[in-house]
């Protein structure tokens, strides 16, 4: 982790075991948590990717608040209303 804190990337991408609006992005692993954390730390841009089964799942360890993550990829089975509180919680959202 310490090695990371003296990188600079231009995109950090990023997968998740689960996201929410209220715990952000999170993971069930505690040293992931602290390497995502510092690559978000690192990276002028941070982009998500995980699939709509991934929303509302809240695991032990949170690595970004919504908005530490630039944008989120998922797929187009995120509800259009849960992809609109996302947004309206500052998170830019692509579904594909």
């Amino acid at each position: 982790v310490a090695f990371l804190r003296e990188l600079y990337v231009d995109v950090a991408f990023l997968g998740t075991n689960g996201f929410s609006p209220e715990r952000g992005f999170t993971t069930p692993d505690a040293e992931e948590a602290a390497t995502k954390r510092a690559l978000i730390g690192c990276a002028g841009r941070s982009v998500a990717l995980a699939d709509s089964s991934k929303h509302g799942v809240n695991h032990f360890a949170a690595f970004a608040g919504i908005e530490d993550i630039d944008l989120l990829i998922t797929d187009g089975g995120l509800d259009p209303r849960k992809v609109s509180g996302l947004e309206a919680a500052g998170l830019q959202v692509v579904r594909a």
